[in-house]
Formats: C-alpha cells, sequence, structure tokens
C-alpha cells in the first residue's frame, strides 16, 4: 500500500511540475492576445477554482468540514502569497 501511493505521488509530482512547465506557453498566446499579467492571474485562478470546487464536491461531498480560521489562513495564503508569486512570474515570460 505504501509503495502505491508513493508512486500515486510521484506521478502526482511529475504531473504538477508538467502544468506548470506548459503554463508558460499559454502565457506567451495571452500576451499575443493582449492580455495583461493581471487579466492572465484572474482568468488562471478563476479556471482553477472552478475545476477544484467541482472535484472537492464530487470527491469529498461529506467529510469537508473546515473552520472560520482555517478558511482565513487557506484565503490568506492563496490570494496574497501564491497571487505575489504568479504576479512576479508572469512578466518573466514577457521578455
Amino acid at each position: 500500500m505504501e509503495d502505491k501511493m508513493r508512486v500515486k505521488g510521484f506521478l502526482y509530482g511529475i504531473l504538477s511540475a508538467i502544468f506548470f512547465g506548459s503554463s508558460g506557453i499559454f502565457i506567451k498566446h495571452g500576451y499575443d492576445k493582449n492580455f495583461s499579467p493581471v487579466d492572465l492571474l484572474m482568468l488562471q485562478y478563476i479556471i482553477a477554482g472552478i475545476i477544484l470546487f467541482i472535484y472537492s464536491l464530487i470527491k469529498y461531498k461529506n467529510n469537508i468540514k473546515l473552520s472560520k480560521e482555517l478558511y482565513r489562513k487557506l484565503f490568506i495564503q492563496g490570494a496574497i502569497f501564491n497571487t505575489l508569486m504568479t504576479v512576479f512570474f508572469i512578466p518573466l515570460l514577457n521578455t
């Protein structure tokens, strides 16, 4: 069982790296269509949020129980820190 989880973890890590690495291609196309970095960031988060929300509802419908404090921490982490990382990453692809 532990080996199966380890393989699954490696596969998820590889898929994550592929998706992150290929995001530059889509960002370049967005720049060609005159999207600003903030527009691209907003579009990225809207698409990811919808996909993750639907996945969570299907897979974890009965198990999602988060406290208000945890919601606050998740919001701060996602809205501030992850946004800043992406805001600094996207303009690098415009060079």
